[in-house]
Parts: C-alpha cells; sequence; structure tokens
C-alpha cells in the first residue's frame, strides 16, 4: 500500500522535523485516515518533496541528464513517468550525435527541455487555477 499527502513546502518541512508528525497528518484524513486506522507500517514513513524542479543545466563536458534528473514533475501533472521515457531516448540520440561530432545536437536538447518546462508551469498553473473545491484550504488558497 502506498499513501501520500500532498503538502506546500512549509508543511513539508514541519512533517520532516518530526517523525510522528506524517501519521498523524494522515490520521486526519476525511476518507484514507480511517482506512489505514489499523496499518502497522513496517518502515519509517518519509517525507519527501514532489515539486516540479528542474537542474540548472541539462549537461556539461561528458554528461547529460534527462528524466527527474533534468526536469522533475509534480504528481499531479501526470508527466512524469512520459518524461522520463522520452527524456532518457533523447538523451541517448544526443549523446550518439555527439559522440559522432555533431556539437549541435545538444543546443537543440536543452531548448526543447526548457520548451517542456514552460508548457509545465503553464499547465500545472491553469490545473491549481481551475481547482475550486477546496479554495478556502491553505494548500489550495497558496497554489
Amino acid at each position: 500500500m502506498l499513501a501520500g499527502l500532498h503538502v506546500r513546502p512549509r508543511e513539508a518541512a514541519r512533517l520532516l522535523a518530526d517523525p510522528d508528525a506524517w501519521r498523524r497528518a494522515l490520521a486526519e484524513t476525511r476518507h484514507v485516515g480511517p482506512m489505514l486506522a489499523t496499518t502497522v507500517f513496517d518502515r519509517p514513513l518519509r517525507v519527501l518533496e514532489a515539486c516540479g524542479a528542474r537542474l540548472d543545466r541539462f549537461g556539461g563536458d561528458g554528461w547529460i541528464a534527462c528524466g527527474d534528473a533534468a526536469l522533475s514533475f509534480d504528481p499531479i501533472s501526470g508527466q512524469g513517468i512520459f518524461s522520463a521515457l522520452h527524456g532518457g531516448m533523447t538523451a541517448g540520440r544526443v549523446a550518439a550525435a555527439a559522440l559522432d561530432g555533431d556539437d549541435t545536437a545538444f543546443e537543440a536538447y536543452a531548448a526543447r527541455l526548457e520548451k517542456i518546462r514552460e508548457v509545465y508551469r503553464a499547465h500545472t498553473r491553469s490545473i491549481y487555477r481551475d481547482e475550486s473545491r477546496w479554495a478556502t484550504e491553505p494548500f489550495w488558497a497558496t497554489a
């Protein structure tokens, strides 16, 4: 079983600072908490940031970043697996081109990642803006 809480960065920091806070927060949820009330977790619960992020540069001398190493996506966007697969294939082509002496393939790859990031950010802002069911809840009020 896998359970997650999607929270703002400040709340994530609070959960990280208090090992039992995650379990208490999970217990306070309306639907999932009661289902897991008697669950015994076999390892410590973890807090991970799941926001969209980007590497400050997508490659350098002898290396290229792809997938989550290059760009990561908020889970609500549904882009993570697609990006990892597409990024790996594309980075492989760029590496092959570089080995064949093509020094322009990487610039096109980096430009494409920048465009993907731009589209992702616009799409995610739209998703968060359009969600109105919980507009007064702290997470959505600051999204």
